[in-house]
């Protein structure tokens, strides 16, 4: 099945990934794919979520951004 990415700055932290899900699970968004990405000029990481739908893309990208995520 076609999914939707969202990809999210992430800190390289424990719990960072937990908590980037939750954001997901308490606003009822399905996760279908996910992927890390190394950044090697930044030393970060970014992690591509894929989504069932472009409205779950789009629900995402909002609730991200208010939880103080960098999404796009």
């Amino acid at each position: 099945p076609r999914t939707f990415d969202v990809v999210v700055a992430l800190p390289d932290r424990p719990m960072e990934l937990a908590n980037l899900l939750g954001v997901f699970g308490r606003h009822a968004i399905n996760v279908r794919d996910i992927e890390v990405l190394k950044i090697r000029e930044t030393g970060g990481e970014a992690i591509r979520v894929g989504v069932g739908s472009s409205d779950d893309r789009e629900r995402a990208l909002a609730v991200l951004a208010e939880a103080g995520y960098r999404a796009r």
